[in-house]
């Protein structure tokens, strides 16, 4: 769930929100588990509202395959990717 989606937000805001669901089911995809882990749900919506994920050691792709993620799981919509 991206970062606007947990606080206000405006309408725009919510068309970001499909770039980093992307972001998140590519990373997902790559490394087999979900960039935003914790035990509960407070603590997941803490590491999303402050863009605390980090590639495994043992699954780091290409440095553009890098770039593209990172851009795309920006905490602010503004300096998001967009479609």
């Amino acid at each position: 769930m991206a970062p606007e989606r947990l606080g206000e937000h405006k309408g725009w805001q919510l068309k970001k929100s499909d770039i980093w669901a992307l972001a998140a089911i590519a990373y997902e995809m790559f490394v087999g588990e979900r960039c935003f882990q914790g035990i509960n749900q407070r603590e997941i919506f803490g590491k999303i509202l402050n863009g605390q994920w980090s590639w495994p050691q043992d699954r780091v792709p290409s440095d553009p395959m890098q770039d593209l993620i990172r851009q795309c799981l920006a905490i602010d919509a503004n300096e998001r990717l967009s479609a």
